[in-house]
């Protein structure tokens, strides 16, 4: 349980300062695996809280939005993406509920 968690507190983080980090004057490339990743976390947080899914929806735009659409699509085509958008789910689906609630209502603030 302790490694489930600490995967999820680590990829919040990431996510967090990301999203704090300052403006660069070109966007730096996507990482398919931290992407897959917090887009893996994102979709199941909002399935476990629906009544917060439009704010996960939110961050998610965000760690595209400097980006064009084909390299988007390129880096969610790859398969370092899939693996790791396929371990978080998996990683996150083995947490009780109770434990899945607190893990993304954790993430709103």
């Amino acid at each position: 349980m302790v490694k489930k968690i600490s995967f999820v507190s680590g990829a919040a983080a990431f996510l967090i300062l990301s999203l704090l980090a300052p403006a660069q004057t070109a966007p730096a490339p996507l990482n398919a695996h931290a992407l897959g990743a917090l887009e893996g976390m994102l979709d199941f947080c909002g399935k476990v809280n629906p009544q917060s899914s439009d704010k996960y929806e939110e961050l998610g735009k965000q760690l595209t939005k400097d980006q064009t659409a084909k390299a988007v699509a390129e880096t969610r085509n790859s398969q370092e993406y899939k693996d790791s958008r396929d371990q978080a789910s998996k990683g996150l689906e083995a947490l009780s509920t109770r434990e899945a609630l607190v893990t993304c209502k954790a993430r709103e603030k």
